[in-house]
């Protein structure tokens, strides 16, 4: 008498059941990646903007006046990567360029100055941020074309009533 051989291996069906299974999980958990990704940029980019308005302070009381972002870079008190992440470098820091806002120049310098971080693209953020001389960080909706001399504002609360205080 002949044995047959059994034959080892997964069927077809099984096969897809299996696929079927991955794609629900992944369905799932890409999205919740994706933000999670959004979040943290974000978080690093709100932390260059409060490390940049701490140095201004720093700045400000050793030059009796604010410096400007390439100042501040080659004094040491701002990290190379966020000063040098502008639109016109091509360079971003965590997905966020960094502009400074300032219509002010010269000796208005002194008392004033503004930052805006917006997203290098829709993946990298859903809101723009701003810090300035008040020393608290601002927060809008970011529109995709929007760029960072739109938000020249010297009261953000004031000129444009979109921008919110973020943390509360």
């Amino acid at each position: 008498m002949r044995k047959k051989k059994k034959e080892e291996g997964f069927t077809l069906v099984e096969l897809m059941i299996v696929i079927a299974i991955i794609a629900v999980i992944a369905a799932v958990l890409v999205p919740n990646l994706i933000e999670a990704m959004k979040a943290a940029r974000e978080t690093k980019a709100l932390e260059a903007l409060s490390a940049y308005s701490k140095t201004q302070g720093i700045y400000q009381y050793k030059y009796r006046r604010y410096g400007t972002l390439e100042e501040l870079r080659d004094a040491g008190y701002i990290d190379k990567m966020v000063a040098d992440a502008t639109t016109s470098t091509g360079e971003s820091y965590q997905g966020f360029y960094f502009k400074e806002a300032n219509p002010w120049s010269g000796a208005q310098l002194k008392f004033w100055y503004q930052l805006v971080a917006h997203p290098q693209d829709e993946s990298s953020s859903d809101n723009q941020y701003l810090v300035n001389q008040a020393a608290k960080i601002w927060q809008r909706p970011w529109v995709a074309g929007t760029t960072e001399t739109e938000a020249r504002v010297a009261d953000p609360a004031g000129a444009t009533p979109e921008w919110t205080i973020t943390g509360g």
